[in-house]
């Protein structure tokens, strides 16, 4: 007797470079080679901010049972480098200006999603260098706990602690920062590069999860998709969403 096949679910990827998955080492991959049967769609773009976001989201006829939307980092990230915010400007992914306009922004976004689809799974926004006490990750600290705040009070979200999976410890860190992004990115480009040359950044730097502080190494990539297929498969399954 043939066991039943594997129900069919379109799944929506909203975010920036993580989900795009370039540069560093792509997730969606591994979990599409998890869940063959899944259609997963990634809509991620690089640098891409909430404003930037929302902006593709308004114009976007994409549907889908599931959304996983994970964006944040690049509007802190705007913080770190000179001149670097009015660079994402020039290329209309304006980052916003402090914690609230960010959060009202998030809000509307997820109304959107959940015009798209029947439910929304939200990431809060991961790491800029691994020490959990460096400024900008104490910040996108609470940026995920407000995150995890609106999820909350919106029927049919679900919030994923991703750092659960991808915890950092102080007393281990190492202080590299991505103080300049952009030397990382040109270097991918011409050396298309493969996933262990990463991991060898990664390790040069003293990094856990990612190679250069924000984008993920084989580890984190791995790590990543493990707690996306746990988190979409309980939702799969969820009697309450009818999928």
């Amino acid at each position: 007797m043939h066991s039943p096949r594997p129900q069919s679910h379109r799944i929506l990827f909203w975010g920036d470079s993580l989900t795009e998955g370039f540069p560093g080492v792509a997730y969606i991959h591994k979990l599409q080679k998890w869940h063959p049967h899944w259609e997963l769609v990634n809509l991620g773009r690089g640098g891409d901010t909430i404003l930037s976001i929302q902006k593709r989201l308004e114009n976007s006829s994409e549907t889908g049972d599931i959304a996983v939307f994970w964006a944040g980092v690049n509007d802190v990230f705007a913080d770190i480098v000179p001149g670097y915010a009015l660079l994402k400007t020039v290329l209309r992914q304006k980052p916003t200006k402090n914690l609230n306009s960010f959060l009202s922004h998030y809000s509307q976004c997820l109304d959107l999603l959940l015009e798209q689809c029947q439910h929304v799974l939200t990431i809060p926004p991961l790491f800029l260098g691994e020490h959990p006490k460096n400024p900008y990750n104490l910040r996108l600290s609470e940026m995920g706990e407000r995150i995890q705040r609106i999820t909350e009070k919106k029927p049919q979200c679900s919030f994923l602690r991703i750092h659960d999976y991808l915890p950092l410890k102080e007393e281990e860190a190492s202080p590299f920062l991505p103080t300049n992004p952009l030397p990382r990115v040109a270097e991918s480009l011409e050396k298309n590069l493969c996933d262990s040359d990463y991991d060898q950044a990664a390790e040069r730097r003293g990094l856990q999860w990612t190679y250069d502080g924000v984008h993920l190494n084989s580890a984190g990539a791995v790590t990543v998709a493990q707690a996306f297929s746990e988190a979409l498969t309980t939702l799969v399954k969820s009697p309450s969403l009818r999928l």
